[in-house]
């Protein structure tokens, strides 16, 4: 299981895109939730752009899943 890395713009895209797909969200739903463009989510999961500390929980937040837990266990097998 591999380690998130918060300040590694790859990781971040990373893992946003697969919380996105497992929850069935589209990059639209997404951004709404975020209060952001879709472009900003289109960068972010390329790893063109950085999520930025208050925008790391609101991602999490939104896709339904517990910052705590990411930050204790790392990657999710079953998010």
């Amino acid at each position: 299981m591999p380690e998130l890395d918060f300040s590694d713009t790859y990781q971040q895209g990373r893992w946003l895109r697969e919380l996105r797909l497992r929850q069935s969200m589209t990059k639209q739903d997404l951004a709404r939730g975020l209060g952001v463009p879709k472009t900003w989510v289109d960068a972010v999961e390329s790893g063109d752009a950085r999520l930025g500390d208050g925008r790391v929980p609101r991602a999490f937040d939104a896709l339904g899943a517990n910052v705590r837990r990411f930050q204790a266990y790392g990657w999710p097998d079953n998010a």
